[in-house]
């Protein structure tokens, strides 16, 4: 019945596993608007999906690529530029980038969709990553102000190394927590959708069963 197009802002270590388990649970009619500049590199094979025979490639062609082969899904519409307060905007809408600057000009662009389309159901996914701690927002119009206490700006964030930011478990696992989130919000009121939800360091204790 989900017929909304939605609109992914970024194909790095979160959009681009993010991209590939949508296709998955949407309706294959569903379009997919994937907005990135950049192109794979090297360094992006730690953490992204991406195979290292597309090292030079833009990402959201390669990310194209990649879910067609692996689920069939073709209804990416590739934007190769930026994210910014001129691009479009989807009453569905994920953030997957690694920038303040960036989350803060979708989740505006969100908020007046959401606004000026009142009728229909939105939502606003928001997700932060780094190596082995990951966070995600699930922002609906009633959790607006909750939600905008949580932006800063980006000379406030700690400059690490890129591959510091990703692994590709982790990244994986951010985005299959973005995509449960969204199908329980598809869900009406069935399952619970969280405002926050968030994983940090170990992920297992040690030590025996009788310990």
């Amino acid at each position: 019945k989900f017929t909304t197009p939605i609109i992914i802002g970024g194909a790095g270590g979160i959009g681009s596993w993010l991209t590939l388990l949508l296709s998955r649970v949407i309706n294959p009619n569903v379009s997919i608007y994937l907005y990135d500049f950049d192109s794979v590199e090297e360094v992006n094979i730690a953490g992204q999906l991406y195979k290292t025979s597309q090292v030079g490639k833009s990402k959201v062609d390669a990310v194209s690529t990649i879910v067609k082969e692996f689920s069939g899904y073709d209804k990416i519409v590739v934007q190769n530029e930026r994210y910014d307060k001129n691009s479009l905007a989807s009453p569905v809408m994920f953030s997957a980038f690694d920038n303040m600057l960036a989350r803060k000009d979708m989740f505006n662009n969100w908020k007046k969709e959401a606004y000026m389309n009142s009728s229909a159901r939105s939502i606003f996914i928001d997700g932060r990553l780094l190596a082995e701690q990951l966070q995600v927002f699930f922002v609906t119009p009633d959790r607006i102000p909750l939600y905008e206490k949580c932006l800063f700006d980006d000379k406030d964030v700690p400059d690490l190394n890129c591959s510091y930011k990703q692994t590709s478990h982790f990244a994986a696992a951010i985005a299959a927590k973005m995509v449960q989130g969204f199908t329980n919000w598809l869900t009406e009121g069935t399952a619970e959708l969280p405002f926050y939800y968030e994983e940090i360091g170990q992920l297992f204790l040690t030590g025996t069963k009788n310990e």
